[in-house]
């Protein structure tokens, strides 16, 4: 699945969160929501408040230059609010998921599936397991007489050392 799939279809998919992105512990850009784009100063402060909790608990996190107030920070993840609507964000082992919520949404909801997300990205990294999965070209196998046209689809698991 790629990173985009993760935000279209776990994070925004579900109904329980409004905005949704990932990005790289390096900084970079893994998939985002449609208009959500943090900076490189957010992202950047985000890593940063994963590391320094204090810091980030008395600053406060921005998400597209709108600042949020933070109530919750550790190491693990960073729960930030602003009026009604807020953020949950999850840092997993080479990246960290931002999940929003607007008005009329359930904190709780959004915070439960942006963490449901990065507890299965954190458990997927850590069975120390790579999948690959890729097509063949197309061959042509006789069914029923008939010459049909098919692909052979291989699902290789490697286990990492």
């Amino acid at each position: 699945m790629s990173w985009q799939a993760y935000v279209d279809n776990n994070l925004l998919g579900t109904g329980k969160v409004s905005k949704a992105a990932i990005y790289g512990l390096n900084g970079g850009k893994w998939a985002t929501s449609g208009g959500f784009e943090l900076d490189t100063n957010e992202v950047q402060e985000i890593i940063k408040g994963f590391d320094d909790n204090d810091s980030i608990r008395g600053s406060g996190v921005k998400l597209m230059k709108e600042k949020y107030l933070v109530l919750v920070a550790d190491a693990e993840h960073i729960i930030c609010k602003k009026g009604s609507a807020g953020a949950s964000i999850f840092k997993t082992g080479q990246a960290f998921l931002v999940g929003t919520y607007v008005e009329g949404m359930s904190p709780e909801e959004c915070n439960k599936v942006v963490g449901s997300l990065a507890d299965y990205l954190k458990s997927v990294a850590s069975s120390k397991r790579h999948v690959s999965v890729f097509t063949l070209s197309p061959f042509f196998k006789k069914q029923r007489n008939k010459l049909t046209r098919s692909a052979l689809t291989i699902c290789v698991i490697c286990k990492r050392n």
